[in-house]
């Protein structure tokens, strides 16, 4: 079944405006934030048919990095008492953006830390040693009573360029607890495993997934969005992945679920 449009965001493509939308990210309230190259948005898609209005915009601080995943730390995690809106990017940083006095306040969470030998499951690494880049997003959630984390990274050779980058994405867990302080700490708590074809998957098209660009959970299952338009179930016991259906004509950069499970 093809996923039903929305509309399209009134605050990207115009004069002034950057012409993508990257990542999106829900709270448990079900508020819905997007960010750009340079904005971050508070979204509504119920005012007006057809469209997704940027009912707010907040210019990102000059000279940050380019956020490619976008998620909420679900209360607890950050602040005590509310979710707290985490970006990370390329150079494998995570960061807690905050509203302030309609202002965007960064202040970073952690790192990626570096890529090991191998994930664990027989499959080696290229790049060992070097930082995990984000490979395309991060998805932070509550379930049955437990903070969880999830990215979708990649090994490169010249980390934060994607220049020579592995084409296998690597799902990684992320330990909340160490996402709560601020700092340059590493916060992986285990590599899951490279996202490779699993063994059941009939999938001929495929020995791997990469360039999952979007990630969303609905319960025990993952879902990855490729950017070639791959829409994949990956196991959260070891990383392998199974195509559930290809879409060409949609390339997906960012997914978003809520942060309450």
């Amino acid at each position: 079944m093809a996923p039903t449009a929305l509309g399209a965001f009134d605050c990207i493509g115009g004069a002034g405006q950057d012409t993508a939308m990257i990542d999106l990210a829900v709270n448990a309230a079900g508020e819905l934030w997007a960010v750009s190259a340079h904005d971050v948005y508070q979204l509504d898609i119920s005012s007006a048919p057809g469209t997704v209005h940027c009912a707010a915009t907040y210019a990102l601080p000059a000279g940050s990095a380019t956020f490619y995943g976008l998620t909420f730390a679900p209360a607890g995690v950050i602040d005590p008492n509310s979710e707290v809106l985490v970006a990370a990017d390329t150079a494998g940083e995570l960061w807690a953006l905050e509203i302030v006095a309609g202002s965007v306040q960064l202040t970073q969470h952690g790192t990626f830390g570096t890529v090991p030998a191998n994930d664990g499951h027989g499959n080696t690494y290229a790049n060992a040693g070097k930082p995990w880049e984000l490979s395309g997003d991060i998805a932070f959630f509550s379930r049955n009573g437990s903070n969880v984390g999830l990215a979708t990274v990649r090994d490169c050779p010249n980390p934060p360029s994607a220049t020579g980058c592995s084409t296998t994405d690597t799902l990684v867990e992320i330990d909340l607890s160490l996402v709560a302080t601020a700092g340059t700490q590493a916060v992986i708590q285990s590599v899951i495993g490279q996202i490779v074809k699993a063994p059941t998957c009939s999938d001929a098209a495929h020995t791997s997934y990469g360039s999952l660009y979007g990630i969303a959970t609905n319960g025990t299952d993952v879902f990855g969005f490729s950017h070639a338009g791959n829409i994949v179930q990956v196991s959260t016991l070891d990383g392998s992945g199974c195509l559930l259906q290809s879409i060409a004509s949609d390339l997906w950069v960012g997914a978003a679920s809520t942060s309450a499970l």
